[in-house]
């Protein structure tokens, strides 16, 4: 009956979007590291972040995964998920919510991978590194790239583009005095690193996803050459609608025109 229970939960949470999904495991364990933390035993909590130290690295080999969706403070999960709401549901619509779980673990790892380097190469001593920012600044840097000019309207002030939204809250949470936290900042300098190398193969039409969905062959070849030319022709037909919502807003397209992005997406 237990089994059959379990069955039913993991069910009804692959029914949720991706986003929903992301943020419902990154509040499970905000809930669990506070138990853990707070309560059993604080020391315990470092089975969960990422040590710089390699020796370390290599017994809790597991937690360049668990990093990301780890945090203590209320103040930090509360911005990483909200960023992340906003950015992972405009990711979803433009990009598409199959690629949104590779890039949230990908570019978590490339976080990881530059403050392993970093810490290894310049600073001496142990630290730890905790937060999912790194992950959400890769998906906010795909979608910058692949939709720059889709109008994302800022609270209180206005509509901008959506590269510039991007730009500045990366600055101003990375780039900006960048001696406090600079471990998670460096992170954050991995994760945009793999969202730029992405999110620009993907405009070329190549999704670095399909790498790790199946070895390449005559085959493949052949049809990532007819995915290629529709692909083209789905950006080409997007552009046009994104330039269309940019000048006029969404509510000018036509019924045919958000039929036609919508069907755009959910190929993506």
């Amino acid at each position: 009956m237990s089994s059959t229970s379990l069955g039913d939960r993991l069910g009804k949470f692959k029914s949720f979007s991706v986003v929903a999904q992301i943020l419902l495991i990154n509040g499970v364990f905000f809930l669990l590291c506070n138990i853990i933390a707070n309560i059993i035993n604080p020391s315990l909590i470092n089975y969960f972040t990422m040590p710089s130290n390699l020796s370390e690295l290599l017994v809790r080999f597991y937690t360049p995964f668990t990093y990301m969706f780890t945090h203590l403070e209320i103040s930090h999960v509360f911005f990483n998920m909200i960023y992340f709401y906003f950015m992972g549901e405009i990711f979803s619509s433009i990009v598409g919510e199959k690629r949104l779980w590779f890039v949230y673990i990908l570019g978590g790892l490339a976080g990881a991978i530059f403050y392993a380097l970093f810490f290894n190469l310049f600073v001496q001593g142990n630290y730890y590194l905790l937060g999912a920012s790194a992950s959400v600044t890769a998906v906010s840097i795909v979608a910058a790239i692949y939709a720059p000019n889709l109008p994302v309207s800022v609270f209180f002030i206005g509509s901008f583009p959506l590269k510039w939204v991007v730009l500045v809250l990366f600055l101003l949470s990375t780039i900006i005095d960048i001696s406090v936290n600079t471990g998670g900042k460096v992170a954050h300098i991995g994760g945009a690193f793999f969202g730029l190398l992405y999110g620009m193969q993907l405009k070329k039409g190549n999704d670095l996803m399909e790498f790790f969905k199946r070895k390449p062959n005559t085959k493949s070849k052949n049809l990532k050459v007819v995915h290629s030319i529709q692909m083209d022709a789905d950006e080409k037909t997007l552009d046009e609608i994104l330039d269309k919502i940019n000048k006029s807003g969404y509510e000018s397209l036509s019924k045919k025109e958000k039929e036609t992005l919508q069907k755009i997406a959910s190929k993506k």
